[in-house]
C-alpha cells in the first residue's frame, strides 16, 4: 500500500539551497521525482599549458633563448683571459699576418741594425725569445756563403708577450769590434724569421745591406721592449746560433 508524505514548506525552502525545488515532493515509492540530487559543480579544468617558446621551456616568463648567453666583457675570449693580455699572448703564438717587421739602422751605433716587430692586429700574441737571422748573398740565394750571428747563452723561458700596438726589438750588431780588416765579403742581405719557433721558413723576410757594409763576428740579441735593452742583450752574445 503506497502513501503520500507531505514535507513542511519551511523545510523545502531551506533545502532549496542544495537541491532543486522539485525534490520537496516524492513519488509513492519514496524516491525523488526529479531524479538524483543535482551534481556538485565540477572543479575548474586545468588551464591548457601555454605554448612552448621553442626551447622546451614553458612560455609566459622572461627566459634566455638558447644560445643567447651574454658575450664576455672586456675583450675576453673563450678559454682564457682578455685578448690583449700577457696571459693570452703566451698561449697564442704570433702569425706573420699580425705583425709589421722592419730592419733599420741605429743612428747612434753605425754597426748596429734594429729588427722591430710590431703587433698590428687586435689580439696579443707571443714571439719566440729571439729572431732567426742569417747573412748571405742575394745573388747566391742561400747557396753561397752564409754568416750566422752569435746569440746570448742560456736562453729559455716563455714566449715574449707582444700586446696590441706594441713593439719588440732585437739588435743585430754586424761588426761589434768595428774591424776594418778580416771582414766577410760578398754579403749583401740579411734574412730574418721573426718567430722561428712558430713560423715556417717561408715567412722569412729579406733585407738588403748597402754595398761596402763591413761584417765581422756579428752578434744578435734577444727581443726586448726597448732598443737600449735589446742592444745590451746583443752585447752579451757569445754562442753560435742554432739552425
Amino acid at each position: 500500500m503506497s502513501f503520500h508524505r507531505s514535507v513542511p514548506l519551511s523545510a523545502c525552502l531551506a533545502a532549496s539551497a542544495l537541491f532543486a525545488l522539485t525534490a520537496c515532493n516524492s513519488d509513492d515509492s519514496g524516491k525523488s521525482t526529479a531524479g538524483s540530487p543535482s551534481a556538485s559543480v565540477p572543479a575548474a579544468a586545468p588551464a591548457a599549458p601555454s605554448a612552448s617558446d621553442g626551447s622546451g621551456q614553458p612560455g609566459g616568463g622572461a627566459s634566455a633563448s638558447p644560445g643567447a648567453a651574454s658575450k664576455p666583457a672586456g675583450g675576453a675570449v673563450p678559454g682564457g683571459g682578455a685578448a690583449d693580455s700577457d696571459a693570452y699572448a703566451l698561449d697564442h703564438p704570433c702569425t706573420k699576418e699580425q705583425l709589421s717587421i722592419t730592419f733599420e739602422p741605429r743612428p747612434e751605433a753605425p754597426t748596429q741594425r734594429v729588427i722591430r716587430v710590431r703587433n698590428t692586429s687586435t689580439k696579443a700574441c707571443g714571439l719566440s725569445l729571439i729572431p732567426y737571422v742569417e747573412l748571405d748573398s742575394k745573388k747566391d740565394a742561400g747557396n753561397g756563403k752564409i754568416v750566422k750571428p752569435k746569440v746570448p747563452d742560456g736562453m729559455g723561458g716563455p714566449l715574449h708577450a707582444l700586446r696590441v700596438g706594441k713593439s719588440a726589438y732585437a739588435v743585430l750588431d754586424l761588426n761589434p769590434g768595428n774591424a776594418a780588416t778580416g771582414t766577410a765579403t760578398g754579403i749583401d742581405e740579411v734574412d730574418v724569421l721573426a718567430d722561428p719557433g712558430n713560423m715556417p721558413a717561408a715567412d722569412t723576410l729579406n733585407f738588403p745591406l748597402p754595398a761596402g757594409t763591413r761584417i765581422a763576428d756579428p752578434k744578435l740579441g734577444m727581443y726586448r721592449d726597448s732598443i737600449t735593452d735589446a742592444a745590451a742583450s746583443a752585447a752579451k752574445a757569445s754562442m753560435p746560433e742554432q739552425s
